[in-house]
């Protein structure tokens, strides 16, 4: 009888319920529209005593959850399609230990002794750890789509979901265009009746993917919806996000986030508790609405039982990994180059990592996909949930809790089975939003440009002037770079506090800071 030792630590937005042998955290909808979260999650996961049943129980519903199953001879620790919910466990201490936290399965008295080199570098090339590993030698995490297996003898790891394309798909581009559409108004229908009133909390920024909620909401007759924007008065985010809204006849606010709500917030207790729970040993900690969201529920701004929807990953989807990188013909090589140039390039690491870490891709990669396919795939694995999906640890952190429409079940299914011309250069996406949603609903339109091309101009003629004198990236990026959720603001005071306490650090990016200052965070920790 395996009898693992379960320590279950974060209890922030969705919380964990037990039944009988099941341990469910989150909030699950089937295809008929019914939804399970608390007793009934734990619930719809009972009598499973295999793999194979588990696996046919989640191919039956989309959501945000983590499961644990215990049966007589093993134990199941599932995470969703996008990991919303991590789950971690080590098994070297004579005993099974799982967890919510990487930190509680970590060794209390001397925590840098559990220190991964290898991981350290990967964070702070990349904001994260790929594959299993976390920064900490023997803690282990579940992965996006994941089935961790452990019974008394090893650890075993299952994909019950993978981001590629599983059948032909030779829909014209109006067809595809229709399907979306269905695929939406169907998810929102469901969603709708699951929410039962509840207040929709919109971070509604000038692009597509927020945009794309409220509107579907609207579009389906919700009237329960608050939008904001943060960061930059003025910028155009800001305005085209107030316009939105306005249009949509939605409440709209704006939080300007100034040097006096970020001041000395890297020594509160409440930031850092937020960025142990958040960065968890392993992911990105996306705190650009922080601010924003602590002011609301300090202020009371919005019900405590309202539900953030931010759009979160939704351009990936329709395509924008290949209008970044990819022409789509690129050989294997070309395309794990791509991905330590552009995935790996938050901070300077040594030129061993990096042929480590290429090694590691070239192992992983799978022949039989093109390579464009394989790395939408990486990216969907790894990049999407555990940088920016990961964003949803700022709601949870303060009692709400999330939903993120576009990384559902049939948004990917849809996508990862869509022909790659209809993605490369978010064709389908873009057009479908624009002609079939966005239009009817008189909302499509772009941002108010005035105030981001006189920036630029000015920007460019800036560097111009020094390009002579050749200033450091570093320099130019903080002095010039466009910030509109004025990240440059919370990054600047994370800069200065290192700095005074003696630690030499490059500020190439806002993220690279982040990164920088999230290990720096470990390494003084205990």
């Amino acid at each position: 009888m395996i009898n693992p030792e379960i320590k279950l630590n974060y209890n922030y937005g969705y919380k964990w319920f037990e039944k009988e042998n099941v341990l469910a955290k989150g909030l699950a909808i089937d295809d008929s529209g019914k939804s399970y979260q608390k007793e009934s999650l734990a619930e719809y996961f009972m009598g499973i005593n295999n793999l194979e049943d588990l696996k046919v129980q989640l191919h039956k519903i989309t959501g945000h959850f983590a499961v644990i199953i215990k049966t007589s001879d093993l134990v199941f620790a599932v995470s969703d399609r996008g990991r919303s919910i991590p789950l971690y466990f080590r098994t070297d201490r004579g005993k099974i230990e799982i967890s919510d936290s990487g930190f509680v399965l970590g060794d209390s008295q001397n925590l840098k002794s559990e220190f991964d080199d290898y991981s350290f570098q990967e964070y702070l090339a990349a904001g994260h750890v790929t594959q299993n590993r976390t920064l900490l030698k023997n803690v282990v995490q579940v992965g996006a789509g994941e089935i961790a297996i452990v019974n008394n003898e090893k650890v075993e790891i299952v994909e019950y979901f993978r981001f590629l394309p599983t059948s032909e798909n030779a829909d014209s581009l109006e067809t595809s265009a229709a399907k979306f559409v269905d695929v939406l108004d169907k998810d929102y229908k469901n969603l709708i009746n699951v929410l039962n009133g509840r207040t929709v909390v919109i971070p509604l920024s000038a692009g597509y993917d927020s945009r794309s909620i409220a509107s579907m909401l609207k579009r389906q007759g919700y009237q329960n919806v608050i939008c904001y924007s943060f960061g930059q008065d003025g910028s155009p985010e800001m305005l085209t996000s107030q316009k939105v809204a306005k249009t949509l006849g939605y409440r709209w606010f704006f939080i300007e986030t100034t040097p006096e709500s970020v001041k000395d917030f890297t020594v509160s207790d409440d930031f850092l508790r937020f960025v142990e729970f958040a960065a968890n040993v392993g992911s990105f900690y996306i705190m650009q609405d922080f601010f924003a969201v602590r002011k609301m529920r300090s202020e009371k701004l919005i019900p405590d039982d309202s539900v953030f929807m931010p759009g979160h990953s939704g351009d990936t989807l329709g395509g924008s990994n290949f209008s970044e990188l990819f022409l789509g013909e690129e050989s294997g090589v070309e395309m794990i180059n791509k991905i330590i140039k552009h995935r790996y390039n938050l901070n300077v690491v040594s030129g061993e990592f990096l042929k480590s870490a290429q090694q590691k891709l070239e192992n992983q990669y799978e022949v039989k996909y093109k390579p464009a396919i394989w790395f939408d795939y990486w990216c969907m694995k790894e990049w999407n949930p555990k940088m920016f999906a990961n964003g949803v640890r700022v709601y949870e952190y303060f009692g709400y809790t999330y939903w993120l429409p576009l990384w559902g079940k049939h948004p990917l299914t849809f996508f990862a089975n869509l022909p790659l011309e209809y993605r490369i250069s978010k064709e389908l996406y873009e057009s479908t939003l624009e002609d079939r949603i966005f239009e009817p609903l008189g909302i499509n339109f772009t941002p108010d440009r005035r105030f981001l091309l006189s920036h630029s101009v000015s920007v460019f003629q800036r560097i111009k002037n020094f390009a002579k004198q050749l200033l450091p990236k570093s320099y130019i990026y903080r002095k010039y770079r466009y910030d509109p959720i004025s990240a440059k603001l919370y990054t600047g005071v994370m800069f200065e506090d290192m700095k005074k306490k003696g630690i030499k650090i490059n500020y190439i990016g806002t993220n690279s800071v982040k990164a920088q200052w999230y290990i720096r965070f470990l390494e003084n920790k205990r």
